[in-house]
């Protein structure tokens, strides 16, 4: 499958417009796949304008990583509220209290609307997701270049996928420093 190797050169603007393209089929299979009707409902109308990136900000993590020389990036799915394969290790308290969907910037459409895309992507096409976070990750490590720090990047902001394993070899050939918090004692 070309998606899932790691040499796999698609712009993001064709990569973006291909999401588009088959973005009411990604939703289905991902509603398929488990992801409940009402976060399928806004993922519908949640993707954004322009080309598709995953990775964004978080003042709380930007604040303390710009102070050490590192440009961090996280990507926040909708959490186990939303599918138990974002978080398999959640029980009903933690999904009660996830930050994901309970704190801070989270709480607000302006956040839960990316969530709700981000997550219908991960679960309907799975392999579009990774090409997307291997555009993110070069992106990251060329802007840090250009600053001088070190890139960072969190794929499971509000999740604990383990995604980050898979990504490892990835991140490790463009110099991106991957961190998660994670349940796995796999992981851990």
């Amino acid at each position: 499958d070309p998606m899932n190797s790691t040499t796999y050169t698609m712009s993001r603007a064709a990569l973006s417009a291909s999401i588009r393209l088959y973005w009411a089929a990604i939703v289905a299979q991902a509603q398929a796949n488990g992801l409940p009707a009402a976060v399928a409902r806004v993922a519908l109308d949640a993707l954004p304008t322009g080309t598709l990136r995953l990775a964004g900000t978080s003042a709380k993590v930007e604040k303390g990583a710009s102070a050490r020389g590192v440009l961090a990036a996280v990507v926040y799915l909708s959490g186990a509220h939303a599918h138990k394969a974002l978080c398999k290790w959640a029980t009903s308290g933690c999904i009660a209290t996830c930050l994901g969907h309970t704190a801070g910037r989270l709480l607000f459409d302006s956040a839960r609307r990316p969530q709700a895309w981000k997550t219908a992507l991960f679960l309907g096409d799975p392999a579009t997701y990774k090409a997307l976070v291997r555009l993110d990750m070069a992106a990251l490590a060329g802007r840090a270049r250009k600053a001088g720090a070190v890139p960072a990047l969190r794929l499971d902001g509000a999740s604990d996928t383990g995604l980050s394993v898979e990504m490892a070899e990835d991140a490790a050939r463009l110099g991106v420093r991957l961190w998660e918090y994670t349940k796995s004692i796999e992981r851990a």
